[in-house]
């Protein structure tokens, strides 16, 4: 099992694409890797129809148009939930992956 975590991408897009290639046993061309860095940026996934929400609603699926992908910052679960659902998930965290050895980054010191 591969684990692939946002903010990895986030510091080396390059290198994430050479370890999903090599996990998957395929050799790319510096060619091929170049152009999934260009399809994988945020902007690029963020306005692909097919990563966000506006076909769901234009089917009647959804009620409420709005965008899977938000701003590709990380650590901007800061914003969203609140001190006690984050103690709430470190402790579950620390008792549930207890000898695991992922590590989780969830903010970095720059944003690209």
């Amino acid at each position: 099992m591969l684990f692939l975590f946002y903010e990895d991408r986030k510091k080396d897009l390059r290198g994430e694409i050479v370890k999903v290639a090599s996990f998957l046993g395929k050799t790319l061309s510096e060619a091929q890797i170049q152009r999934l860095a260009e399809h994988l940026k945020f902007n690029n996934q963020k306005d692909n129809i097919a990563v966000n929400t506006d076909i769901i609603y234009d089917f009647g699926l959804i009620s409420e148009k709005g965008q899977f992908l938000r701003n590709g910052k990380t650590g901007d679960w800061k914003n969203h939930l609140s001190a006690e659902l984050n103690a709430k998930i470190d402790d579950w965290m620390r008792t549930n992956m207890q000898g695991s050895d992922l590590k989780f980054t969830t903010d970095l010191d720059y944003q690209d």
